[in-house]
Parts: C-alpha cells; sequence; structure tokens
C-alpha cells in the first residue's frame, strides 16, 4: 500500500519532501517486539501522535499526524485536513524485523500536513508497510525503511539493513 496518504510512497521515490535526508537514526539500544506485543501495543493506547523526522526551518517538525489503531484491525489517520481509514495488522518478516502493514480504504481528499491531496476515488491504496523499532530509552515506535524498498513490487522480500532510515516515530498520546 502506498503509505495511508499515498506521499511517503512519492517522497521516498522521488525523495522530494527529504524525509530521509536526515543522517541516520541510531538505534543502538533499539529492538523489534513480537508481532503479538506489538499489536496489543498499539491497540491498547489506540491514539498516537506520529511526528516526521525532518525538521522544517522553523525548528519543529516537518509533519505531525494522529494514527488511531483499534483491535478489530481499523486504523485512522488525520494529517492536517485529510483523514484516512486503513486496515492494519503486524507481521514478523524473514528478516527477523516486526512490520506494521497498512492499506488505506478511504480518504477524504482535503489537504495533508504538506499541503498534498489523494483523489478520493483513488481509494483503496495497495498494501504499504515499514519495520517499527522501539527505542529502549524513549518507548517510541520508530518507522523505518531504506530507499530501494520502495522500487520493489513484493514488501515481503524488503530486507532491512543496519543503513536503514527511519522517517519518523509514533508516541502514545495522554489520555484525558
Amino acid at each position: 500500500m502506498a503509505h495511508p496518504s499515498g506521499r511517503w510512497k512519492f517522497a521516498l521515490a522521488a525523495g522530494s519532501l527529504g524525509l530521509l535526508s536526515q543522517p541516520s537514526l541510531a538505534l543502538a539500544h533499539g529492538t523489534s517486539p513480537t508481532a503479538k506485543a506489538l499489536f496489543e501495543r498499539l491497540s491498547s493506547v489506540k491514539t498516537w501522535t506520529f511526528i516526521s523526522r525532518k525538521i522544517g526551518t522553523d525548528g519543529a517538525p516537518e509533519c505531525t499526524e494522529i494514527w488511531e489503531f483499534d483491535g478489530s484491525g481499523v486504523g485512522r489517520i488525520q494529517s492536517g485536513q485529510q483523514r484516512i481509514v486503513n486496515q492494519w495488522r503486524v507481521e514478523k518478516r524473514d528478516d527477523g524485523y516486526h512490520w506494521l502493514i497498512t492499506t488505506a480504504q478511504t480518504g477524504n481528499g482535503l489537504p495533508d500536513c504538506m499541503g498534498s491531496t489523494t483523489d478520493p476515488a483513488s481509494y483503496p491504496k495497495d498494501e504499504f508497510g515499514f519495520a517499527v523499532l522501539t527505542d529502549a530509552d524513549t518507548k517510541a515506535l520508530h518507522m523505518c525503511m531504506w530507499p530501494s524498498m520502495i522500487a520493489r513490487s513484493n514488501p515481503a522480500s524488503i530486507k532491512l539493513s543496519e543503513e536503514a532510515a527511519c522517517f519518523g516515530h509514533l508516541e502514545a498520546r495522554k489520555r484525558n
């Protein structure tokens, strides 16, 4: 799938948003949680803030989104004015990492946090995934991949290298 809004696939393939232009993120103490534990963590916390790794000229993250995961495998993303409903799952790949796999089902066509729009008629999108690494110190979930992944048509065959680029992370949102 393209990232739920479709823009990450484009950004990584074309480099237009520069989300991977930052130096590699050191996750020396990071781990890849079990698929069941990751699914349970995502759905029990339910609402997460996605924070892009790239920093804008104002010193703030270039993009911040709200991601929701429920225990039935339905997710929602709020990015700017854009609203996406997707299906999600976690699976362990042959590379030893656990991957968050999402398939965007519907979108409202309004601008996302980068100002991009996606035609609502283009849904559902193809399945898309990325490795999830847990930072042992902060407990954030880092979304990681490397650029050559985008050129492959079968995400299950993709290997994550030590030079993987982490384009952003999820932080659990505080409950009121």
